[in-house]
């Protein structure tokens, strides 16, 4: 089997999940073509896809040595970063990746996470409103600016952003009870009264319309607080697909503590 043919098979074996099937054909092409860069880069999104972020970053590293001119290239390095809490060079790849494509929204989305988890919340409003200068109705973009408006208590903006979400995906998870709490602190009662409403019943139906800590201020009534809470930790944290214990015992001989 040629290369080039080789390639567009571990590609497809990538592409369909079968991630076994692809690693083996990208190192063999690399055993002849060590600067192989298609192989290089997909091999740094298959290590970090069964988890192998340090793993990922070697193959990332070596892909940028053959093409540091790859915006993607230092946006998935970002991310690998990101995700070993190596906050500070995260921001610094998507700063590069945004030097190289200023237009990348993926970049500008992870880069303000980074910006908060590194408390820079007036930054990462900037970020975001580049982001939405090229991208009007970013869902996600919108949220987040929502969100950090509230906390930094300027709520009239934090209305704006959030309004502006609901009329694009009015059905946006958890989106009505940070409306509504921004709402309540300027005052708003009757918007307020009618989140609310429209919060109850979305809570009865199973919907993902308020966080349980947002119906705290909401609600002081005891059900809407189990199906809330209920419907946010299956949310948050969706029951494995399998039993972590499937009746297997460990026997030693010798008692351990």
């Amino acid at each position: 089997m040629k290369i080039d043919n080789r390639l567009k098979k571990a590609i497809t074996f990538n592409k369909n999940g079968q991630l076994r099937e692809a690693e083996i054909l990208f190192k063999q092409i690399l055993k002849n073509n060590p600067k192989d860069f298609v192989s290089l880069y997909s091999l740094a999104d298959i290590e970090m896809k069964i988890g192998n972020a340090l793993k990922a970053l070697e193959y990332i590293d070596r892909a940028i040595k053959v093409n540091p001119n790859y915006a993607k290239a230092w946006y998935n390095r970002g991310v690998i970063l990101y995700s070993l809490k190596r906050n500070e060079e995260a921001l610094a790849n998507f700063d590069r990746a945004l030097s190289i494509d200023s237009l990348y929204v993926k970049a500008l989305l992870n880069r303000g996470s980074v910006l908060l988890e590194l408390n820079q919340p007036i930054e990462a409003v900037d970020n975001f409103n580049k982001l939405l200068e090229i991208e009007p109705g970013h869902e996600m973009a919108l949220a987040n600016k929502g969100n950090i408006l509230r906390k930094a208590k300027k709520y009239d903006e934090a209305i704006i952003a959030f309004e502006k979400l609901r009329k694009i995906n009015p059905d946006y998870e958890f989106l009505l009870g940070q409306l509504c709490l921004s709402y309540m602190h300027t005052c708003k009662w009757d918007k307020t009264e009618e989140l609310s409403r429209l919060i109850y019943t979305g809570i009865k139906a199973g919907k993902r319309v308020c966080s349980s800590l947002a119906l705290m201020v909401i609600s002081d009534i005891a059900l809407d607080h189990l199906r809330c809470s209920q419907i946010y930790s299956r949310h948050s944290y969706p029951p494995a697909d399998k039993n972590l214990w499937t009746g297997e015992r460990y026997i030693h001989k010798k008692i351990r503590v």
